[in-house]
């Protein structure tokens, strides 16, 4: 049996505007629909890269492997008649949504995990913090206690027993859509949004429309969290690893570390 190693999670940020940080530190967090963020395509300029394609989407099918499965692609008239076999002229992978994730808010951070850490440390990846998550916004929320805000955010879900309301945490994995073949789901993207390096908490037990959004409103996080504007987080904000403090832009084996 596949042993599944359990990521930690270490802190987690958010990047915005002043007013939308200082909201989720006095407890309001606000989430959106997957079905949004699949929706808005390119009609704003969007260098964060907030728009993905594959939002929504349940499973993801390669052409290529279907192929080799002897399983087809079919085209058929609406009596059920067969027209014709496709599966050999579609270049891109085909996306199925079953409109079980498309509708449900979600709720996106930044995070600093263990199996992020050991990518870092092993060269794998250049820096833990890529400065492109500056197109969020000019300032910057550090949540200090994942833990306590998860346990905060639970608190508010157990109010709504009537609609079995859930905040499911977990971290993204991020995937080649050219050769990603199964089960996707709310959890995976496409690996060109890996800088984001996304935690997502959502929310089961409600679903939206794409247009439409929700304020979750939890206790003040203000004892567990540091407000402060980008340029300040860039200078001072420093990640701790097996008692040295290093810094999250650089390169983990080109830099003199800072023992604690």
């Amino acid at each position: 049996m596949e042993t599944i190693e359990t990521i930690y999670i270490h802190e987690v940020i958010k990047f915005g505007k002043y007013e939308h940080m200082k909201s989720l530190q006095e407890g309001k967090i606000f989430a959106r629909p997957l079905g949004y963020f699949q929706d808005m395509e390119h009609k704003e300029l969007d260098k964060a890269m907030r728009h993905d394609q594959y939002e929504g989407t349940d499973e993801l099918y390669q052409p290529k492997v279907l192929m080799k499965k002897g399983r087809s692609v079919l085209v058929t008239d609406p009596e059920g008649n067969v027209l014709e076999d496709v599966t050999s002229s579609i270049i891109g992978p085909i996306k199925r949504n079953y409109g079980y994730s498309t509708n449900k808010p979600v709720f996106c951070m930044f995070s600093i995990h263990s199996e992020l850490l050991k990518a870092y440390e092993k060269g794998s990846i250049s820096r833990l913090v890529d400065p492109q998550v500056k197109e969020f916004g000019d300032y910057v929320l550090i949540i200090t206690d994942y833990e306590e805000f998860i346990i905060r955010v639970n608190k508010l879900c157990k109010k709504y027993s009537n609609r079995n309301l859930k905040a499911i945490p977990g971290v993204v994995e991020y995937v080649d859509t050219k050769n990603f073949h199964g089960k996707y789901g709310v959890f995976k993207k496409p690996h060109e949004y890996a800088y984001q390096n996304e935690l997502r908490i959502v929310f089961n037990g409600l679903s939206i429309p794409s247009n439409q959004s929700i304020i979750a409103e939890i206790d003040d996080i203000s004892d567990i969290s540091k407000l402060m504007p980008y340029n300040h987080f860039r200078q001072s904000y420093r990640v701790r690893m097996k008692n040295l403090e290093f810094d999250p832009f650089l390169p983990y084996k080109l830099q003199q570390p800072r023992i604690l």
